[in-house]
């Protein structure tokens, strides 16, 4: 990842709010930190309740870009193959 990210003018991260994910999220983090590469946010499959990532973001002056809300009927036609 650091290679990737090594010379880019911004960096855009697709996160779902996770566990797994947002623990992914916080270690790709700090590597942008140290190479100075500024980051954003787009979240898939947002919730109104979902805040921990949102607090991160400020927390980390990460812009938030997109929130993609959760839906049910997506995700059911996802795995159907549609």
């Amino acid at each position: 990842m650091m290679e990737t990210a090594t010379g880019a003018d911004y960096v855009i991260f697709v996160v779902e709010p996770a566990s797994f994910g947002f623990s992914d999220l916080k270690v790709a983090v700090e590597v942008l930190k140290k190479i100075s590469v500024p980051a954003g946010l787009v979240i898939n499959g947002f919730q109104c309740d979902d805040i921990i990532l949102t607090d991160y973001a400020l927390k980390e002056k990460l812009g938030i870009l997109l929130k993609l809300p959760y839906s049910k009927e997506f995700t059911k036609k996802y795995s159907e193959g549609d």
